[in-house]
């Protein structure tokens, strides 16, 4: 049973970058999935604008919360575009995943505000959620994400 949680676990952020690109197809936006691995996930272009897409997926823990880790330097070097994070929350017992949708600037702020924490020696941040009555907020500072739940309309 440990093998198939791993072997699972390694397609998971697969997934969920798939799950993301197929709503924004369905949302009207020509998107692709990168294959190469640059700090950007997606490339999407809608109304003559281009959007990059950073998706981090995560299922329950065993601490009952989804955590979602991004690299330092691929989250600096996304300043200078006009970047988007998708955190996609995976539960194999709800029929759909819930999407929380931040643009770069909200990340920064959520950074800036220790919502979001820096981890392993300053290399990597940490947005570590988890759902209360139905809702799903930061584990630092607990801030309510409602606001960015399934609001495709930021990107």
């Amino acid at each position: 049973i440990h093998e198939k949680n791993k072997i699972k676990s390694v397609y998971t952020g697969k997934g969920g970058e798939f799950l993301v690109c197929s709503e924004l197809l369905f949302r009207g936006y020509n998107a692709s999935v990168m294959s190469v691995d640059t700090g950007v996930d997606i490339v999407a272009t809608k109304d003559n604008k281009l959007f990059g897409v950073q998706v981090k997926t995560s299922t329950l823990s065993k601490n009952k919360t989804y955590i979602f880790d991004i690299r330092k330097t691929s989250f600096q070097n996304a300043a200078a575009g006009n970047i988007y994070y998708v955190f996609v929350i995976h539960d194999d017992r709800l029929i759909s995943s819930t999407f929380i949708v931040l643009s770069y600037h909200h990340v920064d702020q959520f950074i800036s505000e220790n919502a979001i924490s820096t981890i392993i020696n300053g290399e990597r941040y940490r947005l570590t959620v988890k759902v209360r009555d139905g809702k799903f907020y930061t584990v630092s500072k607990n801030i309510d994400l409602s606001y960015f739940v399934n609001r495709w309309n930021i990107v």
